[in-house]
């Protein structure tokens, strides 16, 4: 049997649709990118599919819209001048059936005949031999020389004209976006890789390709590397460090860059990238470029009191300074503070200072008096915050006031806040007689008012005083009057009579206390009485007593 050889053979270098590829022997495929198509195969198109073949030469033929195709070297323009072109045939039964099947989105290869029958010829007028020539490059053109065992001398295919079929000078491509499909910018999270895909078509022998990174809102190497990156052509499964032009096949390639990203701890806006690519080819430079942008993950914190501590609040005893320590983590360049104190039980300016507070940045070596918001560094910033408390003589319960913090980070606001509570250090006293004296006994003639000195000091607000009478060797009512007495808050120049609790105001009384004695006209010894006060303040009982 005779052997056929130098049969021309084209490479699938764009694909559009489900095209079906039908060998000489009858074997059917569906064809890829990648795929080889050689003189002889019979290709079968749908009405919207598209095919670029690429020659040994690097020249592409392009055909397009639903055709019924045999292949013949004048294809890859290995015939002589005068050799018979490729031709479209009118489409076979057969040939619709699987072009319907495609357009049903079901298996094509189903609705064949057996593998050996393979599709029916088309055939038209003159037999299917109605030809149309096809415009070629002058240029030489070295055919594959391949053995494929085929019978030369059987009767070819029968063939029609070509239509549009058309053969173009290979014009070389480059396109630069998302792995795969090499088109649309790259999103990355912050710390991964960012991967670009290259798409390299119609290149010349001896093409290059340089790559190269630069900055935009995202600036190497603090968010990326720009100049220590990799590549890969063959889908990733091994990476080379790109050092310098790379070179090029002739023909399509595909290629993988990755660069690495920079997890950082600082809130930020996304930020993006640029990777162009370069291909010098023939002489000529084709270039294409994506950006890459990285998503930023950071999320600002900020608290008040220790990390290990469930709460930031702090107890201060009172007229001394309130301390609060506050903590931010993460912040964006340009983010602000702002602090406010306010009223709990604790008034300002009473109990402390809410307009007049300080804040530190450098633990409490120096401080600056807090006027409006506080513009932060990039990051992380401790800070202390202080206010005065006033000390009071009062009795009186602990008292609390807030201070509240906002962060403003990247267009987003975080906020902490911590209590403070003034702890009371007042005691109230209540005594008769003098401060100077160590005793509020008095001495009474008889038949003349008994009157007695108390003194209360540092009472609470709310603070009642009950006084009693009791008998000591003088009785009421004969000696003395117990259950009728008076008593003064103005120094004696007005008397209100007794009836119960009296209400004290919050800090010092000072009272007097009077009651009738008998004159009488027996001969006796001096006689007692006593006086006792107890004076209620802030839940707690305080007391003294003296005796006429």
């Amino acid at each position: 049997m005779a052997t056929a050889t130098n049969i021309a053979q084209g490479k699938v270098v764009a694909i559009i649709g489900k095209i079906i590829a039908i060998a000489p022997d009858g074997s059917e495929r569906i064809l890829k990118l990648g795929d080889i198509v050689a003189t002889g195969d019979r290709l079968i198109i749908p009405a919207d599919g598209v095919i670029e073949l690429q020659s040994a030469s690097g020249n592409i033929v392009r055909i397009a819209e639903a055709r019924d195709l045999t292949i013949t070297d004048d294809v890859f323009n290995t015939a002589s001048g005068d050799a018979s072109d490729a031709a479209i045939a009118t489409l076979s039964p057969e040939a619709e059936q699987a072009l319907a099947a495609l357009e049903r989105g079901q298996d094509p290869l189903q609705e064949l005949e057996a593998t050996a029958a393979g599709l029916a010829a088309g055939g038209g007028e003159d037999g299917g031999n109605s030809f149309t020539r096809i415009g070629r490059v002058a240029e030489g053109i070295s055919p594959l020389s391949l053995d494929n065992g085929l019978d030369s001398g059987n009767p070819p295919l029968q063939q029609a004209s070509l239509g549009d079929a058309v053969l173009i000078p290979a014009t070389p491509s480059i396109q630069v976006g998302q792995p795969g499909i090499a088109t649309g910018d790259v999103t990355v999270e912050e710390g991964l890789d960012a991967v670009f895909g290259v798409s390299i078509t119609g290149a010349a022998a001896g093409s290059s390709l340089v790559l190269v990174f630069g900055n935009g809102s995202a600036v190497s190497p603090a968010d990326y590397a720009a100049t220590a990156f990799q590549y890969s052509t063959d889908g990733g499964v091994t990476w080379t460090d790109y050092t310098g032009a790379i070179a090029i096949n002739a023909g399509a390639s595909q290629l993988l860059v990755r660069t690495s990203t920079v997890d950082d701890s600082v809130d930020e806006a996304n930020e993006n990238f640029t990777l162009s690519a370069t291909l010098s080819s023939g002489g000529a430079n084709y270039s294409d470029s994506a950006a890459a942008t990285i998503v930023d993950d950071d999320v600002p914190t900020i608290r008040f009191g220790n990390p290990e501590a469930e709460s930031g609040d702090i107890t201060v005893p009172e007229g001394d300074p309130a301390t609060f320590e506050l903590h931010v983590t993460g912040a964006a360049a340009g983010s602000t503070l702002q602090l406010t104190l306010a009223d709990g039980t604790a008034l300002s300016p009473a109990d402390y200072a809410s307009g007049n507070f300080q804040y530190s940045t450098d633990n409490g070596v120096s401080w600056t008096t807090y006027s409006g918001a506080i513009a932060l560094a990039a990051g992380d910033t401790d800070l202390l915050i202080r206010t005065t408390t006033a000390e009071d003589s009062v009795d009186e319960a602990n008292e609390t006031f807030t201070l509240g913090a906002t962060l403003n980070s990247n267009g987003s606001s975080y906020g902490d806040s911590a209590t403070a509570t003034i702890v009371d250090d007042d005691i109230p006293t209540i005594f008769f007689g003098e401060s100077d004296t160590a005793s509020g006994d008095i001495t009474v003639p008889e038949g003349q008012p008994a009157t007695f000195a108390l003194h209360v000091t540092g009472a609470a607000a709310g603070s009642t005083l009950v006084l009693t009478l009791a008998d000591g060797t003088a009785l009421s009512p004969a000696d003395y009057a117990s259950g009728s007495f008076q008593y003064s808050s103005d120094g004696g120049g007005s008397w209100t009579t007794y009836s119960g609790a009296i209400t004290l105001a919050a800090g010092d009384t000072d009272l007097l206390i009077r009651t009738t004695t008998v004159g009488d006209s027996v001969d006796e010894a001096n006689e007692t009485f006593t006086l006792g006060a107890t004076l209620s303040s802030n839940g707690s009982s305080y007391g003294d007593s003296a005796t006429a």
